[in-house]
């Protein structure tokens, strides 16, 4: 899988994991995309029969922040996507909605990235050290 693809699915499930951490359901999740996205995303977290979330979903809305529920979201997006290519371009126009609603302003935010800075151009006249990593100047 791509880089750009693996980075729109951790776009789009950090949003999710946002909107649930914001008490908010996968409803008001699914209605901040278009309805074309969605129409490809939805069978992969909702069961058939009912219009309800599947386990994968229930978990991550009971612990938004754990990172080992975003992963489970993450690698059902994955296998979802080896399934069905076009998948792909319907999660990376999802992950462009949510940059496109960061650049406007609008309430967007990273939750459990590790080693993660937002708007900040680090200028640092030595070794620079992030999490796990360190810059030798």
């Amino acid at each position: 899988m791509d880089p750009i693809t693996i980075a729109a699915i951790s776009t789009v499930v950090a949003y999710m994991a946002k909107t649930f951490a914001d008490t908010k359901s996968f409803k008001d999740f699914t209605n901040e995309f278009s309805e074309e996205s969605i129409k490809w995303v939805k069978p992969i977290f909702l069961k058939e029969a009912e219009d309800k979330p599947k386990e994968v979903v229930e978990k991550l809305q009971e612990k938004p922040d754990s990172n080992a529920r975003q992963n489970q979201v993450k690698a059902a997006l994955e296998v979802a996507i080896e399934d069905d290519a076009q998948l792909e371009t319907h999660i990376q126009a999802m992950a462009k909605e949510i940059e496109a609603k960061k650049k406007r302003g609008e309430s967007v935010s990273i939750v459990n990235s590790k080693n993660v800075i937002q708007g900040s151009t680090i200028h640092v006249g030595g070794n620079f050290r992030q999490g796990d990593t360190t810059i030798n100047k």
